[in-house]
């Protein structure tokens, strides 16, 4: 169904491929969410966040690496993170690695994070057995709820 399909455009891909503009309305048109991935890369350009139909906006890692010791990347990735929910945009946070940068990005109003704070990536097997592992912790948590 494609209103379950995410596409990703990397940032540079939408600068230097105007053209692309409208296979990416088309994209739209077909309930297909469009994510604007690596923001803040090379020359970013808010022209792409204006004009592209974008649902969501993933920070690029460099922002994240620092998140815990320099202010100046707090500032930047709290500003995005405001201006694309003003733009009614989800804002995915990339390469979180620490507690810490995880805790700052909550409280800061970040949707979503994707990084080895959860997990390296692994083969489809082991994914599997994690996913399944962590179906039957929070099956478990849901029944010892409703018991108490």
């Amino acid at each position: 169904m494609p209103s379950n399909l995410k596409l990703e455009i990397t940032e540079s891909a939408a600068r230097s491929q105007p053209k692309n503009h409208q296979q990416t309305a088309a994209a739209k048109e077909m309930n297909i969410d469009l994510a604007l991935d690596d923001f803040g890369t090379g020359f970013s350009s808010l022209y792409h966040l204006k004009n592209l139909p974008v649902d969501i906006l993933k920070i690029d890692r460099n922002f994240i690496i620092d998140l815990e010791t320099n202010t100046n990347d707090t500032a930047i990735v709290r500003a995005l993170i405001q201006m694309a929910h003003s733009l009614g945009m989800e804002v995915v946070a990339e390469g979180v690695e620490t507690l810490g940068q995880q805790q700052i990005l909550e409280v800061i109003g970040c949707d979503t994070i994707q990084g080895y704070v959860f997990s390296k990536q692994l083969p489809n097997k082991e994914l599997l057995t994690l996913l399944l592992e962590y179906d039957q912790t929070v099956l478990s948590d849901d029944l010892a709820q409703q018991e108490n």
